[in-house]
């Protein structure tokens, strides 16, 4: 009985250790990818796109590229956008104090441009020299009808 009941619990174990290691896998979808601009600011003159200036901050964007082909107009791109100070790693939930946004890009849409975030946390960490551990889970509303738009990810990913 007893060998039954370890031999259960080192199962469980083996699980939980399986279910934690493909978390934080590194994300190797090619529709995923991060750009981090160190040393640099955004600059918002227009809302229809980002302009990355040279400043302080890095400026850390994560896009989702929509599926479909782009010549004919069948997919929407997302584009989580942070403006943060270098940092090893941080916790964004006070969208008074930093700035944020999700563009969206690659489609004849309502909401094209850059959506301001108003709610929701991020939080990044840098694991290694261009890796990065990223959960977002963000709202912002759209810039031409007030849409609420949201992305949420979780996962590991290279610059």
């Amino acid at each position: 009985m007893k060998i039954k009941s370890l031999s259960s619990v080192v199962l469980i174990l083996i699980l939980i250790n399986i279910s934690c290691a493909q978390k934080t896998a590194l994300q190797s979808n090619p529709n995923i990818s991060l750009q981090v601009d160190r040393n640099s600011d955004i600059s918002t003159s227009d809302q229809n796109s980002s302009l990355i200036t040279s400043g302080n901050y890095n400026v850390i964007r994560l896009k989702f590229v929509g599926p479909g082909d782009k010549k004919i107009d069948a997919g929407m791109d997302k584009t989580l956008i942070l403006k943060v100070p270098e940092t090893e790693e941080l916790e964004v939930n006070d969208w008074k104090s930093y700035k944020g946004f999700i563009e969206i890009s690659g489609c004849r849409c309502l909401n094209r441009g850059l959506n301001p975030i108003e709610s929701g946390t991020v939080k990044i960490k840098k694991l290694h020299k261009k890796t990065w551990q990223i959960t977002a889970d963000v709202t912002a509303t759209g810039i031409d009808n007030d849409q609420k738009l949201t992305l949420d990810w979780q996962g590991t990913i290279k610059e």
